[in-house]
C-alpha cells in the first residue's frame, strides 16, 4: 500500500515537473518570438525617415550627429538638458519648452544615443558630453551665452560645460539635479551603483520589446497619461513618443553613460559655482524628503538641501528653492516649474 502511494506521488511530481518545464518552454519561446518581432520592427522603424518638426541633426564628430530642437525668439536662450535614459527629450520636455518659449528662446539638446541623435562612439565622460553639447549648439548656429537648465544627472554635465566654457554660460537653473558633492557619501555611491544594476536588468525590456508593450498597458510608467491630459501634446506626439520607446528604450550609448556615472560625479565633487554666476537649484519636495529621511536614519551625514547649499558661493545671486512635486516635475508640473524659472530669470 505504502509503495503504491509513493509510486502515485512520484508519478504526480513527474507529471507536474514535465508540465512546469513545458510552461516555461512556452514562455521562453513566446518571449523570444516577441523579441525577434520587436527587433525586426525596430530595424524597420530606425531605417524609416522621420520628417516631423522635432528633428534637426547637426554633426558633432566622426559620423556622430546630435538633434537640436529650438522654439521661441527671446533675448535669453535656455538650453534644456534631459535626465538619464529619456527616449525622446524633445517630446518629453515639450510642454515646459512651450511654456518658456513665450519669453525666451528654448533649445532642447538630445545627447548622442538619445531621441533622434545617433549613437555615441566616444566614452561617456562629462568632458566628452559637454564638448558635444557645445559642438551641437555651434552646428545649429545657436550662439551663447546660455542659461543652462539641466535635469537630474545632467547637472554634472552642465557643471563641466560651465568649467570648459565659462564665457558661454550666463546662468544655471538646475532641476532636481545630482549634487556632485554627495559622492562623499558611501550611501549615495551605493545608490549610483544600484542604478547601474537596474539598467542591466532593464536591458531585458530592450531586447524583448516589453517596454513597447508597457507604454500601452501601463502608460503612467512613461508619464504618457500626463501628456494625454496636456494641451501641448498631440496624438501624433504620443504616437511618436511610443515609437521612440520601442526604438530606443535603453540604447548602447545610455548603457555606456550609466557605466561612467560614478566616475563623472566623483570628478566634480569639489566643485563650487563661481561667485559671479546666477544659479537657481530647484529641488523637489519628493527628493528633499527622501534624503531627509536617510539622514534621520543615519545613512548620510547631510541631506539633499544641505549639499545643494554647499555648492553656492554668492547667495545674493544664487539660491536653493524647494518646490512641491516629484523628480519628473518637467512633465508632471511644467506650469509651476516654468513660472519658477521665469521669476528667477527676471530677478537676475
Amino acid at each position: 500500500m505504502i509503495k503504491k502511494i509513493f509510486t502515485r506521488i512520484s508519478i504526480f511530481f513527474n507529471i507536474l515537473k514535465d508540465f512546469l518545464v513545458a510552461v516555461l518552454a512556452v514562455i521562453l519561446i513566446l518571449a523570444f518570438t516577441i523579441g525577434i518581432a520587436h527587433n525586426l520592427l525596430k530595424i524597420n522603424e530606425v531605417s524609416s525617415k522621420y520628417s516631423g518638426p522635432y528633428k534637426n541633426l547637426v554633426t558633432v564628430g566622426d559620423k556622430e550627429m546630435m538633434n537640436v530642437y529650438s522654439i521661441g525668439n527671446g533675448a535669453n536662450t535656455i538650453i534644456i538638458l534631459s535626465g538619464f535614459g529619456v527616449q525622446s527629450p524633445v517630446i518629453e520636455y515639450k510642454a515646459l519648452a512651450n511654456y518658456l518659449s513665450s519669453d525666451y528662446r528654448v533649445v532642447i539638446v538630445e545627447y548622442l544615443g538619445y531621441g533622434y541623435s545617433l549613437k555615441a562612439k566616444t566614452d561617456r565622460t562629462s568632458k566628452n558630453i559637454a564638448n558635444e553639447i557645445k559642438k551641437a549648439l555651434d552646428g545649429a548656429e545657436i550662439n551663447g551665452p546660455y542659461i543652462l537648465m539641466p535635469h537630474s544627472i545632467s547637472n554634472i554635465y552642465a557643471i563641466e560645460f560651465q568649467k570648459l566654457y565659462p564665457d558661454n554660460v550666463s546662468a544655471i537653473i538646475s532641476v532636481d539635479g545630482i549634487m556632485p558633492n554627495m559622492s562623499k557619501e558611501n550611501k549615495f555611491l551605493s545608490e549610483l551603483n544600484q542604478t547601474k544594476d537596474n539598467v542591466k536588468i532593464s536591458s531585458i525590456a530592450e531586447f524583448t520589446g516589453f517596454a513597447r508593450i508597457l507604454s500601452y498597458v501601463k502608460p503612467e510608467m512613461f508619464y504618457i497619461d500626463k501628456m494625454q491630459n496636456s494641451t501641448f501634446y498631440t496624438d501624433a506626439d504620443i504616437a511618436e513618443y511610443r515609437r521612440r520607446i520601442g526604438i530606443g528604450y535603453l540604447t548602447s550609448s545610455m548603457v555606456k553613460e550609466i557605466n561612467k556615472i560614478e566616475e563623472n560625479v566623483i570628478a566634480e565633487k569639489e566643485y563650487v559655482y563661481p561667485d559671479n554666476l546666477p544659479v537657481l537649484e530647484v529641488l523637489t519636495s519628493e527628493s528633499v524628503n527622501k534624503y531627509k529621511d536617510m539622514k534621520k536614519q543615519n545613512n548620510i551625514s547631510k541631506d539633499y538641501e544641505e549639499y545643494a547649499n554647499e555648492l553656492l558661493s554668492n547667495k545674493q545671486i544664487q539660491e536653493v528653492k524647494i518646490v512641491s512635486g516629484d523628480h519628473m516635475i518637467p512633465i508632471t508640473d511644467s506650469v509651476n516649474l516654468a513660472q519658477t524659472i521665469k521669476e528667477f530669470i527676471m530677478a537676475h
